[in-house]
């Protein structure tokens, strides 16, 4: 689990790119009971394909409609054709 601030750190983003991908729908943070922001897995998962989406130019509502697939497609296929895609993009 990760705090804002740390998981800022670690994609060495702001706290305010973070909050704004929250804005547009793209991450969901959880929320403690004093209403602080906790980012798990998912959402660290999520970050990497919007930076990845990014750097190849991707706008940002096509990487939103590529994050939403974690929750629309629970088989997995769907996100798992588009990381192929991003890989091959990406060279690895």
């Amino acid at each position: 689990m990760y705090t804002i601030s740390e998981l800022a750190k670690e994609f060495e983003l702001t706290t305010r790119t973070l909050r704004y991908y929250e804005e547009l729908g793209m991450l969901k943070p959880m929320r403690t009971e004093s209403g602080k922001r906790v980012y798990g897995k998912k959402e660290y998962a999520q970050l990497k394909i919007i930076l990845r989406g990014k750097k190849y130019g991707f706008s940002l509502v096509e990487i939103k409609d590529i994050v939403l697939l974690f929750d629309k497609d629970r088989t997995g296929q769907a996100l798992s054709n588009w990381k192929k895609r991003l890989t091959r993009l990406d060279g690895n």
